[in-house]
């Protein structure tokens, strides 16, 4: 995830300043409202589970998934300087967390290519806000809203929800040993002499974490994915006497801690 969004009450005109990594927003003392006026001016919607599905079988995993959020924020009679989304703590204090800020210049007009950004919508001065965070172990069970500056040292708050569990995983002792045909591979030399397109394939990985290990195969532009050890055959694309067929295996635990074996493997004439 990026890093947290500080804010400051000081002095002075509310300005934003844009590092590598981190987004400062500073500003004159804020007046705050979930309702002003009596209407909900932002809101920000639950889990989208479609999209939000962890890639590992134990849940949420620290800087592996990412998470989408979105919300729908109503621009009407307001000067909204940026909306973003904001880490709620239970201790009172100046300084207040967001995960990402989404500047409106004259109304929306940030990237989609953004980790956050707005969109319009069919209706006048109201704009969808769209917030894809990556989760991080501290963030675990952690209550988030999205907040609209306005220009007038006000904030208005959406509603509150809670961003998922966040497992943190150490994978840094993890093992892998690549097996064709019974014999145990070079992973920094393989080159392979074979008299049949059809190979033996096995694979382990090693590691204490309980964590599904996975096998990704890929031969002639196209991707196989193997899981929990599993062995079996393999039919190599484009091998010939005068082609030899090229084999990337890619090993991994939930998509963490990826090693690499590049094969070459040359047709050779039947065995007597």
């Amino acid at each position: 995830m990026k890093q947290a969004m500080k804010k400051k009450n000081i002095t002075g005109l509310m300005r934003f300043s844009i590092c590598p990594t981190i987004y400062f927003v500073i500003y004159t003392l804020f007046r705050a409202c979930e309702k002003c006026d009596g209407e909900q001016y932002i809101f920000l919607y639950g889990n989208h589970s479609e999209v939000n599905k962890a890639k590992c079988e134990i849940g949420y995993v620290d800087g592996l998934d990412n998470y989408l959020m979105t919300g729908r924020v109503n621009m009407s009679n307001k000067n909204v300087l940026a909306v973003g989304l904001e880490l709620v703590t239970k201790e009172h204090s100046e300084t207040s967390s967001y995960y990402c800020v989404i500047r409106f210049v004259d109304e929306c007009h940030s990237d989609q290519t953004d980790s956050c950004y707005c969109v319009g919508t069919d209706e006048v001065n109201i704009f969808q806000v769209i917030f894809n965070i990556t989760l991080k172990h501290q963030d675990s069970n952690a209550t988030v809203r999205a907040v609209m500056l306005l220009s007038n040292h006000q904030e208005i708050y959406s509603n509150e929800t809670m961003l998922p569990p966040v497992t943190k995983l150490d994978l840094t002792n993890v093992s892998s040993v690549l097996k064709i045909n019974e014999k145990t591979v070079n992973k920094d030399f393989c080159i392979k002499i074979v008299y049949d397109s059809e190979i033996k394939i096995s694979y382990q990985i090693a590691s204490t974490q309980k964590v599904r290990p996975q096998l990704k195969i890929t031969n002639n532009n196209t991707s196989t994915i193997w899981t929990d050890n599993e062995e079996g055959t393999f039919n190599l694309a484009n091998l010939g006497f005068e082609s030899a067929s090229e084999v990337d295996f890619t090993f991994s635990l939930c998509g963490f801690n990826e090693k690499y074996v590049h094969c070459t493997f040359i047709k050779d004439e039947v065995k007597n």
